[in-house]
């Protein structure tokens, strides 16, 4: 899959990523909300897809007959930066999950951004841990297109702690990005005194200073990031250096970010307010969804003459003096789930 994932891209394609082993309904949800019109598949998932109106490309373990898919989709020949990439689907406050537009902009700026903050490229490699559906993975699966060779592991391997530690020594791993939850997974495995990784990227949830000094005794480099899948996977960056000053960083190249209180007015340092994003990663809005989109991705008003928009994250946070941001909490109901967010309505 991450193969077609690619191909897609090149071909100037929009692609919504689905995964199989949700729930049967939750997938047909998706599947009719994005309006899609192909499932390219293998044959044991085609039979959840095939009760949608849906036309299925098969691609078989064996052979791929590539020119039948012609048949199937017009290819975008002329495409630009604000053209859609992709459409992940995140949990939904009404219990249906949204779909996220991210704009072709975005995912270049981020992948270019980690490029050269973390000095990778041919030589390098990262081990791929994260499911397609979760928006991190394509940061991951980008990178090979600036020569970063990337190591896969399958649904069964991401899930053992064990298994993703033999893979950073057998294959020399340069980097490897995943949630909080999972690091502290790996160093409460047996083995977590013999692993090295020179450069781990840690975001999806809070980071503690426990976790931050376990982390810190297996690389050289620590990042903390933080970033809402509506502004394109990552959106702040922090290098660790202190344990005792955690914080979620400065934005990333090409993002604004504020703190606004409920008037839309910056915060002072240390004055808790809402966090709110613009920039390259803005992404398009939500699939078929323009009331929900007018509510989070708003206008800033006279405030703001230069900006036209401005992602609300629900996050509440404060400026500390050298400029970075504390994330604090969330102002409403949504948690984080092993990076996943899930809004309890639509449990």
């Amino acid at each position: 899959m991450p193969i077609v994932i690619l191909a897609l891209w090149v071909l100037g394609v929009s692609f919504t990523p689905l995964d199989i082993n949700q729930p049967s309904d939750r997938v047909a949800a998706i599947a009719k909300n994005a309006s899609a019109t192909l499932a390219i598949t293998d044959e044991q998932s085609s039979q959840l897809l095939n009760a949608n109106d849906i036309k299925l490309f098969i691609i078989s373990d064996n052979q791929m007959q590539v020119r039948e898919i012609n048949n199937f989709i017009r290819f975008n020949k002329s495409f630009s930066m604000s053209d859609i990439a992709y459409t992940i689907y995140t949990s939904g406050t009404t219990g249906i999950p949204k779909g996220v537009e991210v704009q072709r902009r975005g995912l270049i700026n981020i992948v270019n951004y980690f490029i050269k903050t973390l000095n990778l490229g041919f030589g390098n490699s990262c081990l791929a841990a994260t499911t397609i559906t979760f928006d991190i993975s394509m940061l991951e699966l980008f990178l090979v297109f600036f020569g970063v060779i990337i190591i896969f592991s399958d649904d069964e391997e991401a899930k053992c702690p064990k298994t993703l530690i033999s893979f950073l020594g057998k294959y020399q791993v340069d980097l490897m990005q995943t949630t909080p939850s999972k690091w502290k997974m790996m160093l409460a495995s047996e083995k977590e005194a013999s692993w090295f990784l020179p450069k781990i990227l840690c975001g999806g949830e809070p980071i503690d200073k426990k976790l931050a000094e376990g982390l810190l005794k297996h690389c050289n480099e620590l990042y903390n990031v933080y970033g809402p899948t509506e502004t394109t996977i990552w959106s702040s960056c922090a290098k660790i250096t202190n344990v005792n000053a955690l914080s979620i960083g400065k934005a990333v190249a090409n993002t604004l970010l504020f703190i606004l209180n409920d008037s839309l007015h910056c915060a002072p340092i240390g004055v808790p307010g809402e966090i709110y994003i613009g920039g390259y990663g803005l992404a398009k809005g939500y699939c078929n969804a323009a009331d929900l989109t007018q509510q989070v991705f708003i206008n800033p008003g006279n405030d703001f003459p230069y900006i036209e928009r401005l992602y609300k994250t629900g996050d509440i946070a404060c400026w500390d003096e050298e400029g970075n941001i504390n994330y604090l909490y969330r102002k409403d109901q949504q948690i984080k789930l092993n990076g996943y967010r899930i809004e309890l309505a639509e449990i």
